[in-house]
């Protein structure tokens, strides 16, 4: 796998020692536990950038800066990659929503990291009450929030995450907060459909942790610490295909 891995990365950058990618790795302190701006970044180091809500932050989730789904995920890539989390509470993919993720400053500070890959896990927040607009609009915001990260001169490697399952207190459409499960499952079919035709890979985190109740907190809406590495592994299982075939 590491070799893969190698190949993905010179292909990006010039390769570092790993003995000094290390040292400066535990220097920083890198990982889900802060989403401060990162200077002096070793070449060779790809750089992730989680973006996304509460369930990308890790709201509920015990031990929340090991724990998160971006953490777990930077243990499985490891040292040669820097994973950035970018999670915004209540914070949502529309432009006219109570929180459009477009205006906090982790949008603007996740550009400026100068990604080599973008995760983007938002909608959840979309299908409450309060934001709901079509599925048109969403789509057309989405497709723009991609637009602006692939013109970034890094040239990141875009991601789409579908919103993971949810679940309510009598059956899953009473979910907590105003959401919607049948527009939580709408948005996902909207999403694959909308990676397919940009010609972007998809992670389906609705299908790892649908028939999961066990995978949430309390509330049935955000993962807890097996839902997050359920989806940190379905994430870098769809990473390990771009490593396969970058290498053949």
């Amino acid at each position: 796998m590491f070799n893969m891995v190698e190949e993905f990365v010179r292909m990006k950058k010039t390769f570092v020692g790993l003995c000094v990618v290390a040292a400066l790795f535990i220097g920083f302190g890198i990982g889900c536990a802060t989403t401060a701006p990162v200077r002096g970044i070793p070449d060779g180091v790809v750089k992730v950038a989680c973006i996304g809500d509460s369930i990308t932050y890790g709201t509920l989730v015990s031990a929340r800066k090991k724990n998160c789904y971006p953490a777990k995920l930077q243990q499985l890539l490891g040292d040669r990659y820097m994973v950035m989390n970018y999670g915004v509470s209540a914070h949502a993919m529309l432009k006219t929503s109570d929180k459009p993720y477009w205006e906090h400053r982790y949008f603007q500070e996740s550009q400026e990291f100068a990604p080599d890959i973008v995760l983007i896990l938002l909608g959840t927040n979309d299908s409450k009450r309060r934001n709901w607009t079509d599925m048109e609009s969403f789509v057309r915001d989405y497709r723009d929030m991609v637009a602006q990260y692939q013109a970034l001169p890094s040239h990141p490697e875009i991601y789409l995450l579908t919103p993971p399952a949810a679940f309510g207190d009598d059956g899953p459409y009473r979910l907590h907060y105003s959401m919607d499960q049948s527009i939580i499952v709408e948005m996902g079919e909207a999403i694959k459909l909308l990676g397919e035709t940009l010609g972007l890979k998809v992670v389906d985190t609705y299908a790892v942790t649908d028939g999961h109740p066990e995978y949430y907190a309390w509330d049935g809406i955000h993962p807890n610490a097996d839902g997050a590495d359920a989806i940190a592994n379905a994430v870098y299982d769809v990473l390990s295909e771009m490593f396969v075939s970058r290498s053949a």
